[in-house]
């Protein structure tokens, strides 16, 4: 199995979204674009059953808040849960580093909101600690930090934007194996949302985020809500 692998890196992702679920499940979920088989699905759950993140259950209710699907579910048998979050995100940690993964990196002259803004109405992602501040109140972030597949617009005006203090890093989108299948990641809810108009990383995503980038005590919050974690 290749950890790194896109197809990997979404199973995982929507293990950590769905804890309590069933293979059949997972993949009706992350398959509508054909690119994830039934195949795959089993030998991802039981290499994590092996290494005791997942344990299989006798009967599961599986529920995700991350897509259209959460007002509905799916009871099986012969299901599994997620049983160690954080040793999965470790795990996943230590094939996936986030400073691998930046493209660029620049300094300009604009504000963190103008920033922003622009950088909303051409299409990124915001992740790491810019998505963080969605979910906590008290984080602040050194930087902003998006995904991007296709980043030479945004690089070019970042280029020709007058230097300053306002560090903005973009980031290799990892989940997908070329841009067509960009559609797909942001259409199963499992990686990215809109907040307040905006297109962040999910909980999840970006919990995976902070721990790839050696931050996982900032990413407590998230833990908390999501799976009842405390670091």
């Amino acid at each position: 199995m290749k950890h790194l692998q896109p197809q990997t890196l979404r199973i995982y992702l929507a293990i950590l979204t769905t804890p309590r679920f069933h293979q059949r499940y997972l993949w009706k979920v992350l398959n509508r674009e054909g690119t994830i088989s039934v195949g795959m699905v089993n030998e991802v759950v039981n290499g994590l059953v092996a290494r005791r993140f997942v344990e299989r259950t006798r009967s599961t209710l599986a529920r995700t808040a991350a897509t259209p699907e959460s007002v509905a579910s799916v009871e099986s048998s012969g299901g599994y849960e997620l049983s160690d979050p954080v040793g999965l995100l470790h795990f996943i940690s230590m094939f996936r580093r986030m400073p691998e993964l930046r493209t660029f990196t620049r300094r300009i002259r604009a504000g963190r909101n103008e920033v922003v803004r622009e950088l909303a109405s051409r299409g990124a992602v915001f992740c790491l600690g810019t998505a963080m501040e969605t979910y906590s109140q008290y984080f602040r972030s050194e930087e902003v930090s998006f995904y991007s597949s296709e980043a030479g617009p945004i690089r070019e005006w970042l280029e020709t934007a007058p230097a300053g203090n306002t560090q903005v890093s973009c980031y290799r989108q990892d989940y997908v194996r070329s841009p067509e299948e960009l559609p797909g990641l942001l259409r199963d809810g499992l990686f990215a949302g809109n907040v307040a108009g905006t297109t962040v990383t999910t909980r999840a995503q970006t919990a995976t985020d902070m721990f790839c980038d050696g931050k996982s005590a900032y990413a407590a919050p998230i833990l908390k809500e999501l799976w009842g974690v405390n670091l």
